[in-house]
């Protein structure tokens, strides 16, 4: 069968034994039994998304605790780095840094059979160049967050995805590069499909305004690995929920068909 690396032991780096495939369910199914995974991070589509998915898709026990603006100023000095999503394990680690936190779920979860972050080192770092690729898109409008007047704001965020903007440079090579197969990378669901998904949502699901929100048109690929994880039963089942628990940001999350 196939052979693959178990955390066992104790202490803050353990050890890893080699266990087959069977094995590694089987204690994964304890490890969720002992506590739910406990995510914190606010009400919206944004960095702790692809975590939430992957939680969801794995089957995985968590809770989703939505922090507010009430919340967050008495939260923030209690986590490590200042901010959020905070993930605690059941066995009680807390963890930040939203790829970090991707990657090791994806390590966690399979969909049909396949790790969502292959082991093969060359894939594993194919989806890993195109996540990277996403944050340098996610990085053109972070400096929009400062301007202060409305209007000038809106107006520098549309501008990053007119036909020469910032942002349309990134996504151009993106979309250039990217499989062609309704995927990110190979055949097959991976941690760079969520993250796609969650980001090129992001953009069009209103909470930042400027982006107009037909931008994803004219990126053929990136509109279909979109919509490939938007109809995923079981990622339609979580935005369902969000959407009939009032939540519209979660609305251009839904398949468009």
């Amino acid at each position: 069968g196939t052979l693959v690396p178990v955390r066992v032991g104790a202490g803050p780096y353990t050890e890893y034994n080699t266990l087959h495939l069977s094995q590694k369910s089987l204690l994964r199914t304890q490890h969720s039994k002992m506590a739910p995974y406990i995510l914190k991070y606010f009400g919206l589509p944004a960095l702790g998304e692809p975590i939430r998915i992957i939680l969801h898709l794995g089957k995985l026990e968590w809770e989703d605790v939505i922090v507010t603006g009430e919340t967050w100023p008495a939260m923030k000095p209690n986590t490590k780095w200042g901010q959020v999503p905070v993930l605690t394990t059941p066995s009680g680690k807390e963890m930040t840094q939203s790829k970090a936190m991707t990657r090791y779920l994806g390590k966690l979860v399979s969909y049909e059979g396949k790790p969502l972050y292959p082991e093969c080192p060359e894939a594993a770092f194919d989806v890993d160049e195109f996540i990277d690729a996403f944050e340098d898109a996610r990085m053109t409008f972070v400096p929009t967050f400062a301007i202060q007047d409305q209007a000038e704001k809106e107006a520098a965020r549309a501008a990053l995805v007119a036909d020469d903007g910032k942002m349309t440079a990134v996504l151009t090579k993106i979309e250039k590069f990217a499989a062609g197969t309704g995927f990110v990378v190979g055949d097959s669901l991976t941690i760079a499909d969520i993250w796609a998904y969650f980001f090129c949502n992001l953009l069009r699901c209103g909470f930042l305004d400027g982006f107009p929100k037909d931008y994803l048109g004219k990126y053929p690929k990136l509109t279909a690995i979109v919509e490939n994880v938007a109809s995923i039963p079981a990622v339609k089942e979580y935005v369902d929920k969000k959407v009939a628990g009032g939540n519209g940001l979660y609305n251009c999350m839904l398949p468009s068909k």
